[in-house]
């Protein structure tokens, strides 16, 4: 932990989630800017489809994708991460440019 003089929070779980491939998902460097990009499957055009999603939701957004993938492969779509409420997130203006189309 970074924070000496503030607030901290390491959020647990009882459920069995996932562990996600960095090297096939974005890496969470983004987290402290209160969203990041796990995934985004060609750029160009605007993706079509954006899912968001925090906390253990996370693992069905990204079966989402991945379904969305298979479906169809060529489909232009955004994985995000957000962290903490999606509401207070929201008020970052780093988070929003991370979370729009475009």
């Amino acid at each position: 932990m970074q924070l000496r003089h503030q607030p901290a929070v390491i959020a647990l779980s009882r459920q069995a989630l996932p562990t996600f491939d960095r090297r096939k998902y974005a890496s969470a460097s983004g987290v402290a800017r209160g969203a990041y990009v796990m995934a985004d499957v060609h750029r160009r055009p605007a993706p079509q489809i954006i899912l968001i999603a925090s906390g253990s939701e996370v693992a069905l957004a990204v079966d989402a994708h991945e379904s969305a993938g298979v479906a169809r492969s060529s489909l232009p779509r955004r994985l995000h991460a957000v962290v903490g409420h999606l509401r207070a997130a929201s008020r970052s203006p780093i988070a929003r440019r991370c979370c729009r189309p475009g």
